[in-house]
């Protein structure tokens, strides 16, 4: 995965689309990971509702530190501007 550091910042930022299709599958298959993991001890009346609320912590707990301020704003109409979260054709 292609990374470059940011000395102004001190974070990691992914270059490529190859390096964040990586990223998105890696962070995807290891939460994937861990709710296949817990299965067995789900309780048994658990339907669609609550998979995806347990689904949304488990990524929630990924997130790390919060984006805010221009960073935020930024993210929030890249977002809202490209559809970012619906399928594309």
């Amino acid at each position: 995965m292609a990374t470059v550091l940011d000395d102004t910042l001190g974070r990691m930022t992914i270059a490529t689309k190859a390096g964040k299709k990586a990223f998105v599958r890696s962070l995807c298959n290891s939460v994937r990971d861990v709710i296949l993991a817990n299965v067995g001890a789900m309780p048994e009346e658990w339907d669609g509702h609550e998979l995806r609320e347990l689904l949304a912590e488990a990524f929630a707990e990924q997130r790390g530190r919060l984006i805010i301020g221009k960073r935020k704003r930024d993210y929030r109409n890249a977002v809202a501007t490209g559809n970012l979260t619906r399928r594309r054709s």
